[in-house]
This record gives structure tokens, C-alpha cells and sequence, in this order.
């Protein structure tokens, strides 16, 4: 019990500080950004059939995969970065004018998750991939295989912003602004936002298809610094 009565007061000790350091302090929000452009792209595209027997769409299915996956080894993308995404098999059930069913059918829907690491090749890869039999398009994100020189250059400036700022206001408060005391950090950025691309606008995908126009341009990486300053008065 004397050990806890101890460690309970060196808590409360502490606590006590710490609230009395804060009451004497500024409390200041940085945000760097820095830009650059990926050097990876994330495509995720496949195959939607509709056949009257489950098995015979399945069948469909996986030939068309196997000939998307043949395209894409042509390009020298390695098997670790071909994955399935999505397989989903349903009935599509049809209706007449009165609402009565008529005639059942299956769906299958099967999704690859192709990690481009040759970006200039990305829309050599989805003509090929198209003209291989792909004709579901969901999603193409840029990103980067490592930001983590970029997150360097975002925190340095956001810590840069954090201390001009607490300066700022130390001068207009006119108190003279110590040591950090407290730093948190979020970051976002790094994976690029997903460019949809619906099956609707791919009805070209039974015609041959020399590339796909795409374009990554620029991502950016944010670092928010949240930063407490010691202050004393003047």
C-alpha cells in the first residue's frame, strides 16, 4: 500500500506540473506541404459477365482473367503485384412488365489489383488489358513507393510555420517564447486520390485500343503539427 500511495503522488505530482507549465504556454497549429510526382500506380480492373448457368459464366470469367494476367506478364509486371481484388457471383434476376420473373441469369464479377511500377506504361497496360477482354475499370491511383523524403521536407515546414506563428503571437501577447513542450503530428497524403472510371465510360473496351490516355501529375504529402510553447512573461 506504501508503494501505490507513492506512486499515486508521484502522478498527482506530475499532473500538477504539467497543468501548471500549459497555463503558461502557446498552443499553435504548422501545415507543410510538399509536392512530387508518384512513381506508382495501383489499377484495379477485370471482368463482368452474364451468362444463364452460373458454371459457364465463372468459366468465361476466369478464361478472360487468364488472358488479362498473359497481357500484363508482357509488360514485365511481376506476379506478387497481380492480385484479386473482387470475385463476386449472383443471380440477376429479369422481370416483365407486371413485375412477374421471367428468366434468371448469373453474374460474375471478378477484379485484379495491378500494381503498375513503370508509370509511362500505365495506359499501354489498360489498352492491352482491354483489348485482352477486361471491360471493368474501377479505380487508378497514383502513389508513391516511398514518401518518406517528401514527409521529411512537409514536417520541417510545418514546424517552420508552427514556430513563426507561436513567435508571432508571443510578440503581440509580449512575452518572450521558450522551449517546446508538446509536438503531435497527422499526415495525409502519399497515396494519391483513386480516379474513377466507371464501366459506362468504357464502351470502347470491345474495340482495339492502342493506349489509354492517363495522366498522374502531382501528389501531395501534408504534415499538421499541433506545437506547445513555453512562454515568460517580460
Amino acid at each position: 500500500m506504501k508503494s501505490l500511495f507513492i506512486s499515486l503522488s508521484l502522478v498527482l505530482f506530475l499532473g500538477t506540473g504539467l497543468a501548471q507549465t500549459m497555463e503558461h504556454s502557446i498552443s499553435v497549429s504548422g501545415q507543410g506541404i510538399e509536392y512530387g510526382e508518384p512513381d506508382l500506380v495501383v489499377v484495379e480492373m477485370g471482368i463482368n459477365v452474364n451468362n444463364q448457368d452460373a458454371a459457364t459464366a465463372t468459366a468465361q470469367a476466369n478464361g478472360i482473367i487468364e488472358e488479362i494476367r498473359t497481357a500484363l506478364l508482357a509488360f514485365d509486371i511481376e506476379t506478387k503485384d497481380i492480385r484479386t481484388s473482387q470475385f463476386n457471383i449472383w443471380p440477376d434476376q429479369r422481370y416483365d412488365n407486371s413485375g412477374n420473373p421471367t428468366e434468371t441469369t448469373f453474374r460474375v464479377n471478378h477484379i485484379l489489383s495491378i500494381t503498375v511500377r513503370d508509370i509511362d506504361s500505365v495506359g499501354d497496360v489498360l489498352a492491352e488489358s482491354i483489348n485482352a477482354g477486361a471491360n471493368s475499370v474501377n479505380n487508378i491511383r497514383y502513389t508513391f513507393a516511398d514518401s518518406k523524403e517528401l514527409q521529411k521536407a512537409a514536417r520541417a515546414s510545418a514546424m517552420e510555420a508552427a514556430k513563426d506563428k507561436a513567435q508571432q503571437l508571443a510578440d503581440l501577447a509580449g512575452v518572450t517564447l521558450g522551449n517546446v513542450i508538446q509536438i503531435s503530428e497527422g499526415s495525409s497524403g502519399g497515396g494519391g486520390g483513386g480516379v474513377p472510371m466507371p464501366v459506362a465510360r468504357m464502351a470502347f473496351a470491345n474495340e482495339m485500343a492502342d493506349s489509354v490516355p492517363v495522366s498522374g501529375g502531382q501528389l501531395a504529402v501534408q504534415v499538421n503539427l499541433f506545437v506547445v510553447f513555453d512562454i515568460s512573461g517580460e
